[in-house]
């Protein structure tokens, strides 16, 4: 036995319902609730429903009572209001766990339910006798979805779902495969629609995208970035099915802020966005060598900024809408003494 190392237990006792007590020692657990059960103020027999052998067991102790208290389970002294798997579950989250046993026995049958639906897998029975899923189970839903996976007091907890949508004429199958909370998508998830080839492989929250995840829809389109309650946000990369590119930040599920947009003909623009519009400051690139720099509004040159053409020519000055409206032209040294250009050319606009 290593210095420090230990039992983490958790004990249960008939007489006290909906109660747990998770304690420590440094014997086994066994003989640690026959000590506590021949105390004279204890109600009955406790029993060992789960004993882990952990690294440093006493600090193990403090962390998972600080965990159970601050979830509003603290009953008194080394109690807990809460079901046997929380607390079993909060020892192998909060515990360096090198051996463990498990005492907790599932009954395993079928449930029906007025609807319709039915269940079948492990269940258990609460203290007013009212069957909860919880463990591995199936369930068969009435219009027709199914869900295959873990259960924890009558929740889903980590599985597939596959919903079954009755307007046949639509994306009538979809498909989430991940982690629940509250019988919600939470945590790392898969969600596909399988006949129109939509996929998302992320992070959930509350049913919703929320965090880091990748979408792709069935026309090549490719997002990898930042969610939040359901939208894009925050630095994100995506693609085009024409070739277009982008990464920068995202707002309500549109470019907003600083970023890069690269084009397929070999155009690029890096500056701000608002509103999914080149909008602010930003410098625009264009693939025959052609340059703009300077102020954009709604996706338009408009305001100070500068245009320079491949072959060295320049305007200097103010846009609006896109078009130049008070400014200079400036040309090459070579071009002091030009020779007779044609009409129409960019050298002959007059600037007002």
């Amino acid at each position: 036995m290593a210095k420090g190392d230990g039992w983490v237990y958790v004990l249960t006792n008939e007489a006290m319902p909906g109660l747990v007590k998770v304690g420590r020692t440094s014997k086994t657990p066994e003989i640690r609730a026959q000590e506590l059960s021949s105390e004279t103020s204890a109600p009955g027999p406790f029993v060992v429903a789960y004993a882990a052998y952990a690294s440093n067991h006493e600090q193990a102790e403090k962390v998972v009572h600080r965990k159970l208290t601050s979830e509003g389970l603290h009953a008194n002294k080394e109690f807990f209001r809460c079901d046997t798997s929380d607390a079993i579950e909060c020892i192998r989250e909060n515990a360096e766990v090198k051996y463990e046993e498990c005492f907790e026995k599932y009954e395993e049958g079928t449930i029906n339910y007025e609807d319709g639906s039915a269940y079948v897998g492990e269940y258990k029975t609460s203290a007013d006798g009212l069957k909860q899923r919880h463990g591995q189970g199936s369930m068969a839903y009435t219009s027709g979805s199914k869900y295959f996976g873990e259960w924890k007091n009558d929740k889903k907890r980590q599985g597939k779902m596959i919903y079954q949508n009755e307007r046949r004429d639509e994306m009538q199958k979809l498909i989430y495969e991940g982690e629940w909370k509250d019988d919600q998508w939470h945590g790392q998830g898969t969600m596909i629609y399988e006949k129109s080839g939509y996929k998302y492989i992320g992070e959930w929250e509350d049913g919703k995208k929320h965090g880091y995840g990748i979408e792709t829809l069935p026309n090549g389109y490719e997002y990898e970035g930042g969610w939040e309650d359901g939208k894009k946000h925050g630095y994100g990369e995506c693609e085009w099915e024409n070739g277009d590119g982008y990464d920068g930040q995202f707002q309500d599920d549109k470019r907003h802020g600083w970023g890069n947009m690269f084009y397929s003909d070999g155009s690029e623009y890096e500056g701000e966005f608002e509103n999914d519009k080149k909008h602010g400051e930003g410098t625009m690139t264009y693939a025959n060598g052609d340059k703009y720099e300077g102020e954009w509004r709604d996706d338009k040159k408009h305001g100070q900024g500068t245009q320079t053409f491949k072959d060295g020519f320049e305007y200097v000055g103010e846009f609006r809408n896109g078009k130049w409206h008070k400014g200079e032209t400036r040309r090459p040294l070579e071009y002091q003494n030009p020779k007779p250009r044609p009409p129409g050319s960019h050298t002959d606009i007059l600037i007002g």
